[in-house]
């Protein structure tokens, strides 16, 4: 819960990249890559 967080303010704070990736474990301990656009 902590990690997820922590990326959704990472992915706010670099809103202004053209593309953000951020890799975090979920809790079923599963790698998941998150690829955003702007």
């Amino acid at each position: 819960m902590e990690v997820v967080g922590m990326t959704l303010n990472m992915i706010v704070a670099n809103r202004d990249e053209t593309e953000v990736s951020i890799y975090f474990r979920d809790p079923d301990d599963i790698l998941i890559e998150i690829t955003t656009g702007y």
